[in-house]
């Protein structure tokens, strides 16, 4: 009766320990531990420095969403040809979306949160980060490009309600912007998510 008492107890140990070992723990990605040495950018520089990403990861810690550059594409009777970029910089019109998508899936899988800092894009691949700056005020976010989109043609990216009111035109609607790639923050968030540039 004893050993099987201490088979018990050492079975229910064994299980505890285990379950503590080998259980995922969510994981907290934060814009300073994207941005390299080699970015000319410092961390600090960013409204959002603290980052908006606890949003994609599921209860066992793993990324919701995945990589993806995507085939050539028309809509509106435009054409789009999604591809790699080494270099990526344009300046334009900025809009943002907010309640009517939120909850609703992104073009690479991930859920849209309009309270984080997210971006639409029509051809960067998926995920990526981005600097953009409003040119009327300076202001600067680093955001994660995780939708397609905008399809108006005079605008070059639209980004969540977050992103807008930390920019600083969420009332007037539109900004003109500055829409920079960041390939080393975008290799980094890759890394973390343990999902690869294909």
């Amino acid at each position: 009766m004893k050993n099987l008492w201490f088979v018990a107890l050492a079975s229910t140990l064994l299980f505890s320990c285990s379950e503590k070992i080998f259980k995922p723990q969510n994981k907290k990605l934060k814009i300073h531990n994207l941005v390299k040495k080699s970015s000319n950018k410092p961390a600090e520089e960013y409204e959002n420095q603290d980052g908006y990403f606890d949003d994609i990861f599921n209860k066992d810690g793993n990324y919701i969403g995945y990589y993806k550059v995507g085939k050539p594409y028309k809509t509106k009777g435009s054409s789009y040809t999604p591809k790699n970029y080494e270099n990526y910089k344009e300046n334009g019109k900025a809009s943002w979306y907010g309640s009517d998508f939120h909850g609703k899936k992104t073009a690479n899988g991930e859920i849209f949160n309009a309270d984080s800092v997210t971006a639409a894009h029509r051809t960067l691949p998926l995920p990526s980060m981005v600097r953009v700056t409003n040119l009327k005020n300076g202001k600067m976010i680093m955001a994660r490009v995780n939708d397609r989109g905008p399809f108006s043609k005079d605008r070059v990216i639209d980004l969540s309600e977050k992103a807008a009111i930390l920019l600083g035109f969420k009332s007037q609607g539109m900004a003109q912007v500055r829409v920079e790639l960041l390939p080393d923050e975008t290799e980094e968030l890759l890394r973390q998510l343990n999902i690869r540039n294909k």
